[in-house]
């Protein structure tokens, strides 16, 4: 799971019940999908609805505020400017 992570970088990583604290120590939001986890439940339009403010409560959480992001390190891209060839 943290070589998948390492390689795809996801935003959200929605999982069952033993791969969903990898995730989570890596500072990735996770939802586990096996069971209610908490919350739910997800079936028909309310359900959709409580799924949808659980992904967005991941997502606003306080909690994003004590980790730095990557791209606040070192940025994304570098790149230099060349003169052309004449």
């Amino acid at each position: 799971t943290e070589k998948f992570e390492r390689l795809l970088k996801p935003d959200i990583f929605a999982s069952g019940i033993k791969d969903k604290f990898i995730p989570q120590k890596m500072g990735i939001p996770s939802k586990q999908l096996h069971s209610y986890d908490y919350s739910g439940p997800y079936a028909g339009f309310n359900g959709a609805v409580k799924f949808a403010e659980d992904i967005t409560a991941m997502f606003t959480t306080p909690t994003w505020n004590f980790i730095s992001p990557p791209w606040k390190g070192k940025p994304m891209l570098e790149g230099a400017m060349q003169k052309e060839a004449k």
